[in-house]
């Protein structure tokens, strides 16, 4: 049997073990079609809430009907994220993703949102920007991933993907969405979330990370 041997290749002069070097291009290749966190380059982001995380006293998110429970965490915490940044964040909120700017919800109690619609259909949503004032997008502005969006009002920021569909009313799961709503998305597959898929198994209040983005660095 020939001896082992390792491959090596050499970029900008150093020599990188093929196999390590294949490593980072699969990670590039994912992060490139998923989404990143929506703060600048090097921070720590952990979770705080993660996916079936529903409030206190809401309906436990395991039975919860989307088309007909009203409760915000019923149809967009199901599989959604609340980014704790660590301590070098400086408040600067960055698109996770290219798209367009289709909506931006001024009610939520701890913030306003940005809806951006991605290539693939799907939307993503931040929210707890400080005010509308801090917003620095408007509807139907395309926007880069890396893009600054405005500012955070609040020490986290929930992060969340839907689809909506138009020619049915059943959501992928079984869920029927009416018009007030939505069909919830996990980090996965062309929405893995910085270069992670983020498989849910059903428990609450399932927790991933911590990450480190990989977003654009801040302007």
């Amino acid at each position: 049997m020939s001896p082992a041997f390792t491959v090596t290749v050499a970029i900008g002069g150093r020599r990188i073990a093929f196999a390590r070097l294949m490593t980072r291009l699969t990670r590039a290749s994912r992060v490139a079609g998923g989404l990143l966190a929506p703060v600048g380059n090097g921070v720590r982001v952990t979770v705080g809430n993660g996916y079936n995380s529903p409030p206190k006293g809401a309906v436990p998110l395991a039975t919860c009907n989307i088309g007909i429970i009203g409760h915000d965490h019923c149809r967009n915490q199901r599989f959604a994220l609340d980014l704790y940044p660590d301590a070098t964040w400086n408040r600067k909120i960055l698109a996770p993703a290219s798209g367009t700017v289709s909506f931006i919800d001024t009610t939520p109690a701890a913030g306003p949102c940005v809806l951006i619609t991605m290539s693939d259909g799907n939307n993503v949503t931040i929210c707890h920007f400080a005010a509308q004032s801090a917003i620095q997008v408007a509807v139907k502005q395309k926007v880069a991933r890396g893009d600054v969006l405005g500012t955070s009002g609040t020490d986290w920021i929930h992060m969340n993907v839907d689809y909506r569909p138009k020619n049915t009313r059943t959501c992928t799961g079984g869920w029927i969405p009416d018009t007030a709503y939505f069909c919830p998305v996990a980090f996965t597959g062309s929405d893995a979330f910085e270069g992670q898929d983020l498989v849910p198994d059903g428990s609450t209040n399932q927790l991933f990370g911590p990450f480190v983005s990989s977003n654009a660095s801040y302007p």
